[in-house]
Protein backbone atom coordinates (compact mmCIF):
# COMPACT_ATOMS: atom_id res chain seq x y z
CA UNK A 1 0.00 0.00 0.00
CA UNK A 2 2.92 2.31 0.85
CA UNK A 3 4.29 1.53 -2.87
CA UNK A 4 0.67 3.44 -4.12
CA UNK A 5 1.05 6.60 -1.87
CA UNK A 6 4.47 6.83 -3.03
CA UNK A 7 3.55 6.43 -7.22
CA UNK A 8 0.62 8.93 -6.68
CA UNK A 9 3.09 11.87 -4.63
CA UNK A 10 5.75 11.61 -7.60
CA UNK A 11 3.56 11.63 -10.44
CA UNK A 12 1.58 14.88 -8.65
CA UNK A 13 4.74 16.77 -8.87
CA UNK A 14 5.58 16.41 -12.15
CA UNK A 15 4.68 18.40 -14.97
CA UNK A 16 3.37 17.50 -18.14
CA UNK A 17 5.92 20.53 -20.02
CA UNK A 18 9.33 18.48 -20.22
CA UNK A 19 10.81 22.38 -20.78
CA UNK A 20 9.55 23.16 -17.22
CA UNK A 21 10.92 19.31 -16.15
CA UNK A 22 14.24 19.68 -17.11
CA UNK A 23 14.47 23.39 -15.28
CA UNK A 24 13.37 22.23 -12.24
CA UNK A 25 15.44 19.06 -12.45
CA UNK A 26 18.60 21.73 -13.35
CA UNK A 27 18.09 23.60 -10.58
CA UNK A 28 17.40 20.80 -7.58
CA UNK A 29 21.32 19.51 -9.28
CA UNK A 30 22.78 22.90 -8.74
CA UNK A 31 20.73 22.80 -4.68
CA UNK A 32 22.66 19.12 -4.03
CA UNK A 33 25.92 19.10 -3.01
CA UNK A 34 27.79 15.57 -3.09
CA UNK A 35 27.98 13.77 -0.06
CA UNK A 36 31.38 12.54 0.99
CA UNK A 37 31.94 9.57 2.21
CA UNK A 38 35.66 9.34 4.48
CA UNK A 39 36.32 5.96 6.15
CA UNK A 40 37.78 7.17 9.23
CA UNK A 41 38.49 5.96 12.61
CA UNK A 42 36.20 5.83 14.84
CA UNK A 43 35.18 9.33 16.72
CA UNK A 44 35.61 9.93 20.29
CA UNK A 45 31.43 9.48 20.88
CA UNK A 46 32.05 5.95 19.41
CA UNK A 47 34.89 4.93 21.38
CA UNK A 48 33.33 5.73 24.52
CA UNK A 49 30.21 4.17 23.26
CA UNK A 50 32.93 0.98 22.81
CA UNK A 51 34.01 1.50 26.26
CA UNK A 52 31.11 1.77 28.28
CA UNK A 53 30.04 -1.64 26.50
CA UNK A 54 33.11 -3.51 27.53
CA UNK A 55 32.67 -1.97 30.95
CA UNK A 56 29.31 -2.81 30.98
CA UNK A 57 29.88 -6.73 29.64
CA UNK A 58 33.31 -7.21 31.46
CA UNK A 59 31.75 -9.64 34.34
CA UNK A 60 29.74 -12.04 31.45
CA UNK A 61 32.68 -12.25 29.61
CA UNK A 62 34.74 -13.01 32.49
CA UNK A 63 32.02 -16.11 33.50
CA UNK A 64 32.27 -17.27 29.84
CA UNK A 65 36.04 -17.67 30.56
CA UNK A 66 35.73 -19.19 33.91
CA UNK A 67 32.73 -21.69 32.19
CA UNK A 68 34.78 -22.49 29.28
CA UNK A 69 38.01 -23.08 31.56
CA UNK A 70 35.68 -25.47 33.66
CA UNK A 71 34.48 -27.49 30.60
CA UNK A 72 38.02 -28.19 29.24
CA UNK A 73 39.35 -29.38 32.63
CA UNK A 74 36.31 -31.94 32.62
CA UNK A 75 36.70 -33.01 28.68
CA UNK A 76 40.52 -33.58 29.72
CA UNK A 77 39.71 -35.36 32.88
CA UNK A 78 36.77 -37.80 31.50
CA UNK A 79 39.10 -38.19 28.22
CA UNK A 80 41.89 -39.31 30.58
CA UNK A 81 39.63 -41.78 32.47
CA UNK A 82 38.78 -43.07 29.55
CA UNK A 83 41.93 -44.13 28.40
CA UNK A 84 42.64 -45.35 31.98
CA UNK A 85 40.37 -47.29 32.35
CA UNK A 86 40.58 -48.50 28.97
CA UNK A 87 44.08 -50.26 29.37
CA UNK A 88 44.37 -50.60 33.10
CA UNK A 89 42.22 -52.11 36.34
CA UNK A 90 42.82 -48.95 38.82
CA UNK A 91 39.94 -47.71 38.00
CA UNK A 92 37.82 -50.53 39.01
CA UNK A 93 40.17 -51.36 41.92
CA UNK A 94 39.43 -48.00 43.10
CA UNK A 95 35.42 -48.27 42.54
CA UNK A 96 35.89 -51.49 44.63
CA UNK A 97 37.48 -49.47 47.13
CA UNK A 98 35.19 -47.17 47.80
CA UNK A 99 31.82 -49.43 47.66
CA UNK A 100 33.67 -51.30 50.61
CA UNK A 101 34.58 -48.29 52.66
CA UNK A 102 31.25 -46.75 52.04
CA UNK A 103 29.05 -49.75 52.97
CA UNK A 104 26.90 -49.16 50.06
CA UNK A 105 24.28 -52.21 49.43
CA UNK A 106 22.42 -53.02 46.68
CA UNK A 107 19.02 -54.28 46.84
Amino acid sequence: MGKKKNKFKNRSHQTSNPAIAAIETSVLDEKQEPIEVKASAPTEVEKSEIDELNEKYQPIRRDVKKLLFVLAILAVLFIGAFFLNKYTDYLTIIGNWVYKIGHFQVQ
